[in-house]
């Protein structure tokens, strides 16, 4: 559909411009014959003057249409979002045919049904999902923590990662596994009080005799 669109856009364009040059190039002689005395030369300008002329008015046009049609299918989507009980913190735009979407929700299944039922609309191109998931106020993203303590682990030259395991259950983290030393249990363990949003760690590592 874009591309049939794209080249329907093409032909009118080229039609329109070649139609400019020509008339451009007839009426160059008595529109530009006193600054331009020679009738050739009149003519090629008048053909450029008319080429530009032309462009500019499609391009206009065909603008003022894609914003009409974007308007409409904005409705669409609106009216779908209301009907599909998708929540009002997602933020839709349509622009040239494509629709993103953007905003927070706490129901991690809120994403892929906004992809089902926008890309139902007819119209609609392409659907960009920015919609972030994250948890209700007072408890974290049990995953983000685990990937970000784990992430903070590997990068502290202190802490020999690869033995721990990171397991997050709301605001409390569990450190299992083996480390080499006290010093590096105690370090996991002050590294997981810095996460954002944890209020109680326990410390489960092993260190050898």
């Amino acid at each position: 559909m874009a591309q049939s669109q794209w080249i329907r856009n093409t032909i009118v364009t080229g039609a329109v411009v070649v139609s400019g040059t020509v008339a451009g190039g007839v009426t160059g002689p008595i529109l530009w014959g006193r600054i331009y005395p020679t009738v050739p030369l009149a003519a090629f300008v008048g053909a450029i003057v008319g080429a530009i002329g032309s462009l500019l008015v499609v391009s206009t046009i065909l603008m003022i249409r894609q914003r009409q049609t974007d308007r409409v299918l904005h409705i669409a989507v609106e009216s779908a979002r209301r009907e599909a009980g998708l929540p009002r913190s997602i933020s839709t735009r349509v622009r040239s045919r494509r629709l993103t979407l953007d905003g927070e929700v706490s129901d991690p299944s809120v994403p892929e049904k906004a992809d089902i039922v926008f890309k139902r609309i007819a119209g609609i191109e392409s659907v960009e999902n920015k919609i972030k998931v994250v948890s209700p106020a007072g408890h974290p993203d049990p995953e983000e923590v685990r990937r970000s303590l784990e992430e903070s682990l590997r990068r502290h030259a202190e802490v020999d990662a690869h033995g721990i395991q990171v397991v997050v259950h709301r605001s409390r983290v569990i450190l299992e596994g083996k480390v080499h030393s006290w010093a590096e249990a105690s370090e996991a363990e002050r590294i997981a009080w810095e996460m954002p949003g944890v209020q109680d760690v326990e410390n489960r590592l092993d260190v050898p005799a």
